[in-house]
């Protein structure tokens, strides 16, 4: 199954894509900032509808969380799906100051 990340998952366009790319057979990894209860209706939703996505905690301008983020998204991808690469990334999430 080929998998993709998709940053800003858990609301509008991010969470459009995430269920479209779940629709099309792709495993989903969603991140999301601050509000974990929507990245899992998110989740839940592609789950009912028989996809496969998972949810994780990102803050895209915390760039000295990104290589604990990677290690976890390697975890998730071989405990869950068995799989070993990523095949994608929608880099959704924005970061201004």
């Amino acid at each position: 199954m080929e998998t993709v990340v998709i940053t800003g998952g858990s609301r509008g366009i991010g969470a459009s894509a995430a269920i479209e790319c779940a629709r099309r057979g792709l495993g989903v990894i969603l991140t999301y900032k601050q509000n974990p209860n929507a990245a899992e209706g998110v989740v839940r939703g592609i789950a009912e509808a028989g996809g496969r996505a998972v949810a994780l905690p990102l803050d895209v301008a915390a760039i000295g969380t990104f290589a604990a983020f990677r290690q976890t998204v390697k975890e998730v991808l071989t405990s869950k799906w068995s799989e070993a690469r990523l095949d994608g990334l929608v880099n959704n999430a924005g970061y201004t100051i």
